[in-house]
């Protein structure tokens, strides 16, 4: 474990890629990336999934489990856990999906689905 407000340290875990599809998964105090997919977990875990090229960023603070999909090209699902409790965002082909946390969730697009529980 890093020093307290040091920047989480890049995870020793593999960070797959099977048919196609892009994992990153940190662990407390770990960082990690894989292709348009990004995981950073302070005292939490945190899950990006990216599938043909979506962009997937999430960042996991204050005991949350933030978990992101994105699905197509030309989108953004971006979860931010800062509360306790799951954070969820998915989004498809030409959509945006956000949960900062701290504001309501954002949904813009074809489709996709941002909720903060």
């Amino acid at each position: 474990m890093g020093a307290a407000g040091a920047a989480p340290a890049v995870s020793p875990l593999p960070q797959p890629t099977v048919n196609g599809v892009d994992f990153a998964g940190a662990l407390p105090q770990q960082s990690a990336q894989k292709g348009k997919t990004q995981a950073q977990a302070w005292d939490a875990i945190a899950l990006g999934v990216s599938v043909q090229g979506g962009t997937a960023v999430t960042n996991a603070k204050n005991f949350s489990a933030p978990a992101v999909v994105s699905i197509g090209q030309n989108l953004w699902a971006e979860a931010w856990g800062v509360k306790p409790g799951l954070a969820l965002a998915v989004a498809g082909p030409n959509s945006t999906a956000r949960v900062l946390g701290n504001t309501p969730v954002e949904r813009e697009g074809e489709w996709g689905l941002a909720g903060d529980f």
